[in-house]
């Protein structure tokens, strides 16, 4: 073999094993807080009696009711967990939202704190260091569409790598060259320092800043998990919460019409900067902190009837 054509092939083994490091490396971070709460939880609700010892092995990871050790085993751990702790009564310790676990979630999705990401060295540079941002109601639904466009993008390039080469050339460079844009689009909208995006999605930019086309697969990688952080394990938790609050097993969340409705009436900002301004996570946690204080008042209010009765 030459010289000339072993070098591609060591360059790409390279970006595989990179790419399998940076893969597990995420994995690990990912893990590392929703675990860290899942063992501060177990120890909590055996101390409390809120829960069986038997009840807690089937819900950690690997358990009977969660198969599994990823990530996301660990965030339905979290989650069971955090159910568990609805158990309490009024003897016991807060109960629901007031509860430290609950209070917890709210202040870190209210904070929108974003995720800084150190990205990968290039030659002598210094590592640029970007972060993802909490998105609002908008983003969130941009990216989703991104991520299907891409995951189809995908599909038509596994297709076109079953033709021959002499018929599918082109296609495979437009598909690689659209890919690249959407990724381009996705890191850009996660890393825009405010809840919205930098561009108008309906009249997207045919180009997107000079930083993000130099960045590699790994910093997409690392992107992704800042983004995960900074939004999604935030909404996980405060969804969790909702379930305890309500008590109910079959929670269904409500229509997101009614939900920024009902956030405009009283924050008494319009529904449609709600959406795109601020940044869905806090909404969610602002609107469980305005229903627990409605239910204080209502129980205050009836507790002074019930007095001026007697």
């Amino acid at each position: 073999m030459k010289a000339s054509e072993a070098k591609p092939e060591r360059s790409a083994a390279l970006e595989r094993w990179q790419l399998w490091y940076e893969r597990a490396r995420v994995a690990r971070t990912l893990n590392a807080k929703v675990k860290a709460e899942c063992h501060s939880l177990r120890g909590y609700l055996e101390g409390k009696a809120l829960a069986t010892e038997q009840e807690l092995a089937d819900e950690w990871p690997d358990g009977v009711q969660n198969s599994g050790k990823s990530p996301w085993n660990w965030v339905r751990c979290y989650a069971m967990y955090i159910q568990f702790l609805g158990r309490m009564d009024d003897k016991g310790s807060r109960h629901g939202a007031q509860s430290d676990a609950a209070e917890r979630a709210i202040l870190e999705a209210l904070s929108d704190r974003p995720v800084p990401i150190e990205l990968e060295a290039l030659g002598d540079a210094e590592p640029l260091t970007v972060s993802a941002y909490p998105k609002s109601f908008i983003s969130l639904d941009f990216l989703d569409k991104r991520d299907r466009h891409i995951a189809w993008l995908t599909e038509q390039r596994v297709k076109l790598l079953a033709l021959p080469s002499t018929e599918s050339a082109d296609a495979l460079e437009a598909v690689a060259r659209e890919t690249s844009y959407q990724y381009g689009l996705v890191t850009w909208a996660v890393t825009h320092p405010a809840p919205g995006l930098p561009f108008d999605p309906e009249n997207l930019p045919r180009e997107v800043p000079g930083w993000i086309a130099g960045i590699t697969s790994v910093d997409v990688i690392r992107i992704h998990d800042g983004f995960i952080r900074a939004n999604l394990l935030r909404l996980h938790s405060l969804y969790a919460l909702l379930k305890v609050e309500t008590a109910a097993a079959s929670y269904e969340r409500p229509a997101w019409t009614s939900f920024f409705a009902t956030q405009s009436e009283d924050s008494k900002v319009p529904t449609d900067l709600l959406m795109r301004d601020r940044s869905l996570a806090s909404q969610v946690a602002t609107a469980m902190i305005a229903a627990d204080a409605r239910k204080r008042a209502l129980e205050e209010s009836r507790n002074e009837s019930k007095r001026e009765a007697a």
